[in-house]
């Protein structure tokens, strides 16, 4: 999920390699923190002249994206994507910060200088001011937030090589580049959304409530009160879903480009970030295999434990991101106009190829990306017996 202070509905905890997530808590009303209802008031949105940023760039033109026609980028539509890097927007919210592992900090350390140095080059200003985080999760996934952070979970770590690695950082650099998690949110509060995702956040955490035990992390289903609640979803899903998607395209594009300017070539890229996806996106539901299970298959009085979040997901899949198929077509389709970013004589992704595996400490090696996508479906039991096997929430780096 992106995270956008008021607004971040985010599509609701469900966001791969992708979009922005910070750990959060839960505050005293239930909500989690950030994760608040969608606010049209002038705090939780720029104001119509634009926002603060804090380069020393001034004011900045607010954005409310409209819904894309397409979530595909066309020729003109890549061509248009400079400079690369806009000018960081400034979140008008606090970064809540996040626990994060201290067990890999060499490779932290090396990850963050290098990326640092990369957005330095002439061709990426104004660039961003990384910071990177280890998060100690399995799962295989990183993410990009509005705080100019990239988190890398210590299982994409283990599972991919030093090249699939680099594409997905760069194609999370491409979301914080075109400040993403703010657009996001203007779409949220400008796209004549705002009552409709409100009254669905409202109606999905009353019946979570009364559905959910969160000692014993028990959900008891309850057909009437889903159903009203899932069509609520059903009016504000598709619109959301075709937004997160064009993001994505974006991020994808953006991230080749990016890539290009360390040395890295376009079919490089694409063969990387492609492979990465086919093989490990564990959030791809064309690719869950046939024991993947939603949630038309449960039935009133079912009972089964599961995190809060991970049902949330169940119950109300989004699906921000598109295809994996789509994503390899349209760099190929786009090959062209990415490879002008490719720079021949910059040494940066020798240095990442070299340097990496130093870096990576013994802790994460051996994991292959068909194990990590085997530890991302969860197995649950039903009291009446059923077996229901679902594919663990993602953030980011292929369809949910």
């Amino acid at each position: 999920m992106r995270r956008n202070i008021a607004m971040s509905f985010g599509l609701l905890g469900a966001l791969a390699a992708c979009k922005a997530k910070i750990p959060v808590d839960t505050d005293a009303a239930g909500f989690r923190k950030g994760e608040k209802k969608v606010d049209a008031s002038a705090d939780a949105n720029p104001a119509p002249g634009g926002s603060v940023n804090s380069n020393g760039g001034g004011v900045q033109p607010a954005q409310t994206p409209s819904t894309p026609t397409s979530y595909l980028l066309s020729n003109d539509d890549a061509i248009r994507l400079k400079p690369i890097f806009e000018a960081y927007r400034t979140p008008e919210f606090t970064d809540p910060g996040g626990n994060f592992t201290q067990s890999f900090e060499k490779y932290r350390q090396f990850t963050e200088s290098f990326l640092n140095r990369a957005l330095a080059l002439r061709p990426l200003v104004p660039g961003r001011t990384i910071n990177v985080h280890i998060a100690d999760d399995q799962q295989v996934n990183a993410y990009a937030g509005p705080f100019q952070d990239v988190v890398i979970n210590a299982g994409t770590i283990a599972a991919a090589d030093s090249t699939q690695l680099l594409a997905v950082l760069c194609h999370e650099l491409g979301h914080s580049a075109r400040n993403h998690s703010l657009k996001t949110a203007d779409y949220q509060g400008g796209a004549a959304l705002v009552g409709d995702i409100n009254r669905f956040y409202e109606a999905r955490e009353d019946y979570i409530k009364k559905t959910y035990d969160a000692g014993s992390q028990t959900y008891t289903h309850n057909a009437a009160g889903f159903a009203a609640v899932n069509r609520l979803w059903g009016g504000i899903k598709p619109r959301l879903d075709v937004f997160g998607k064009r993001e994505e395209s974006e991020a994808d594009v953006v991230g080749a480009e990016i890539c290009g300017h360390l040395g890295m070539p376009t079919d490089t890229y694409i063969s990387a970030l492609s492979g990465f996806l086919t093989t490990g996106d564990a959030t791809d539901a064309a690719n869950a295999g046939a024991d993947a299970k939603t949630v038309e298959q449960i039935v009133e009085g079912d009972r089964f434990q599961l995190d809060q979040d991970s049902l949330k997901a169940f119950l109300f899949p989004s699906d921000s991101h598109p295809s994996n198929g789509e994503r390899r077509d349209q760099l190929l389709r786009l090959r062209n106009v990415v490879a002008t970013h490719f720079d021949p004589v910059q040494g940066l992704f020798n240095e990442w190829k070299n340097g990496y595996q130093g870096a990576k400490g013994l802790g994460l090696v051996g994991l292959s990306l068909t194990e990590a996508v085997q530890q991302n479906t969860l197995t649950i039991h039903t009291e009446g017996g059923k077996v229901i096997k679902i594919k663990r929430p993602h953030l980011c780096g292929g369809r949910r």
